[in-house]
Order: C-alpha cells, then sequence, then structure tokens
C-alpha cells in the first residue's frame, strides 16, 4: 500500500516536473511547489 502511494506522487511530481518546469522560469519554482504539496 505504502508503496503503491509513493509510486503514484513519484509519477505526479515527474509529470509536474515535465509540465512546470519549462514554466519556471517565468513562474519562480513551480517545481518546488508542486514537491511541497506531494510530500
Amino acid at each position: 500500500m505504502r508503496g503503491r502511494v509513493f509510486g503514484f506522487y513519484g509519477i505526479v511530481i515527474s509529470v509536474s516536473m515535465i509540465v512546470f518546469g519549462p514554466l519556471a522560469h517565468h513562474r519562480g519554482r513551480p517545481v518546488d511547489i508542486a514537491v511541497d504539496v506531494a510530500a
């Protein structure tokens, strides 16, 4: 169960990095925010 949840958040974080990465220069540090929310 714990492994599944961690894997799910891992995917979410990876997608967030891919999606928000290009916007990081324009919107500050959205990747860090996504990581904080996921954590």
